[in-house]
């Protein structure tokens, strides 16, 4: 609980959004259920899992828009002390 509780004053402190962080857990059972479709129906080759190039860049690209808030939070600190 403690865990959450400095999860939650971070994210209010730093004006991230709560969708991200609860949408993950809504939607885990489907995502379960597509994963143990693909294993099966790859015979359990992991391989096909591991992202191309395109898929790389959009989990970059989205990794950087989930960090904004701390980028911004960071150039308002500099901001001010500078």
């Amino acid at each position: 609980m403690l865990g959450f509780a400095v999860l939650g004053y971070l994210m209010k402190k730093l004006d991230y959004p709560i969708v991200p962080l609860v949408w993950p857990w809504c939607s885990a059972g489907w995502r379960r259920f597509s994963l143990r479709q693909t294993l099966t129906l790859s015979g359990g080759a992991g391989h096909l899992l591991s992202p191309g190039p395109i898929s790389l860049l959009f989990m970059i690209a989205a990794l950087l828009g989930y960090l904004t808030p701390v980028f911004r939070w960071i150039a308002e600190r500099r901001r001010a002390a500078g």
